[in-house]
């Protein structure tokens, strides 16, 4: 069985590869040592479309399919010195922007996707505990319904994006007896009260990719700002 890419698949590899080699990662070096986000590289990305392919056009996306992101971002990733700009774009993209719009409600859809696209807002998932990493299932971060709100409580870490996002997916069980059946996926702003969002320790590599732990005391957050119905955010992770 034979696979080629198609000319308009192959178009994007060249327009990516050739954004990254002459456009991104010119400080890289010295920004890596310190450990600093590339800031400047992040917005021309998000005006060149990177941070929208796969998001529909109504919602400020591309509307690429899978394989032409993977196409594209092959691309970028050859040209752009700059691994950690991809490790931040792919948390991004990926792992907040499309459960948003996969799982997420029409009014999180049209309050968070222009802007995730247009890099006016930053997403990052929040997933990894001081107890679970690779069995992430096994969470122990709580949603205990209060009234007309969720009250969650719990430590997150490992967090690709925390010192600079703005919104979070956040994973947490309704009922801990009901195992992974019971995790649920929340959105959290970072300025929401009980958040609290700190700089993790120094990486071996892909330093302009920052990370941190982020914690909830009790913060609250009403019953439509949660991103799925209840257990749907096992689906998430798969």
């Amino acid at each position: 069985m034979r696979f080629e890419w198609s000319d308009g698949q192959d178009g994007l590899y060249r327009d990516f590869r050739r954004l990254g080699e002459e456009s991104l990662g010119k400080d890289v070096t010295e920004r890596d040592r310190a450990g600093v986000f590339g800031r400047d590289d992040w917005t021309l990305c998000a005006e060149r479309g990177v941070l929208g392919l796969l998001l529909p056009p109504s919602y400020g996306g591309a509307g690429r399919d899978p394989v032409a992101y993977a196409r594209a971002m092959e691309g970028l990733g050859y040209g752009c010195l700059d691994n950690g700009l991809l490790m931040a774009m792919g948390a991004h993209t990926l792992a907040a922007e499309v459960p948003i719009w996969k799982f997420g409600d029409e009014d999180q859809r049209r309050r968070y996707l222009p802007e995730l696209a247009a890099g006016r807002l930053i997403g990052a998932n929040a997933m990894t505990e001081p107890e679970s990493g690779s069995d992430a299932l096994s969470l122990a971060t709580t949603a205990e319904r209060d009234g007309g709100f969720y009250r969650l409580t719990g430590r997150k870490r490992y967090v690709t994006n925390a010192p600079i996002a703005d919104v979070f997916v956040v994973y947490a069980t309704v009922d801990r007896e009901l195992g992974f059946t019971g995790v649920t996926a929340f959105l959290v702003e970072r300025g929401d009260a009980g958040v609290s969002v700190k700089e993790q320790s120094e990486k071996m590599g892909l330093r302009t990719a920052r990370w941190g732990r982020s914690s909830s005391t009790r913060a609250g957050f009403p019953r439509p700002g949660g991103s799925a119905p209840n257990g749907a955010g096992r689906r998430y992770s798969r």
